[in-house]
């Protein structure tokens, strides 16, 4: 090793450079931190700093007694990860998805922002509909650079989408940053969502980042979710 950075995030770099690359699939498990060492011939308090490095980003996942695996998403894990909506009893919510568009489109200068893209560059523009129970809770629409999603079909955006993003299109989500705001509900939010014109809304406009901290997703949802809490508990 020759680079100026200190050898841990050399080390680190290089094993996501491996797992960018697909040498380590979602779910699979690396080298421990004795073979990580060794071939990188470092310490071992090395390759543990760059393996903890890579686990605090969400990259990587430890399991106690079993080893370290490249983090996959799975349908109905994602609040345990990211924060999203639980019940009163903390506990996580399946929602369901109906009235899913998919789009192709140039990007505005707001989805430029977002997703640090080109201003008219491709996008695919995905609008649903988020249920519990059969109940309308809240409007999402999404925007997503095309080249990385390039066969999205409108029947796609009912799954859950970070799992889907891994699985279909090798787009592997590890951090999201959201802001909150509070919103007035506009004619068309107020007749999906069932509430009065006007009514308080809660606005959670979210950007998802992927391996390279590459920005793949920006979604802004509107919520009305009664009863219901948004939980954030940090990866």
């Amino acid at each position: 090793m020759t680079d100026n950075k200190p050898l841990y995030q050399q080390v680190r770099e290089r094993l996501l450079k491996r797992i960018q690359k697909g040498e380590w699939q979602p779910g699979e498990i690396i080298p421990n931190e004795f073979e990580i060492a060794a071939e990188y011939d470092v310490s071992q308090g090395t390759a543990r700093k760059a393996i903890g490095d890579l686990a605090d980003s969400g990259i990587l996942t430890r399991q106690q007694g079993r080893g370290t695996f490249v983090t996959e998403h799975l349908p109905g894990q994602g609040l345990s990860r990211f924060p999203g909506f639980v019940n009163t009893a903390h506990e996580p919510l399946n929602l369901g998805s109906l009235a899913c568009t998919c789009n192709k489109a140039l990007a505005s200068p707001d989805e430029s922002a977002a997703l640090g893209i080109e201003r008219g560059a491709p996008v695919l523009r995905l609008y649903r509909l988020r249920t519990l129970n059969g109940t309308a809770i809240a409007s999402e629409a999404i925007s997503l650079p095309a080249r990385l999603f390039r066969s999205f079909k409108p029947a796609d955006a009912t799954d859950a989408l970070y799992d889907l993003y891994q699985r279909e299109f090798g787009v592997h989500v590890v951090r999201i940053a959201d802001k909150l705001s509070a919103v007035e509900a506009d004619k068309r939010r107020a007749k999906e969502l069932k509430v009065s014109i006007g009514a308080p809304l809660l606005k959670i406009d979210r950007t998802a980042f992927a391996l390279d901290n590459q920005k793949v997703e920006w979604r802004v949802s509107l919520c009305h979710p009664q009863d219901l809490h948004y939980l954030n508990t940090g990866i």
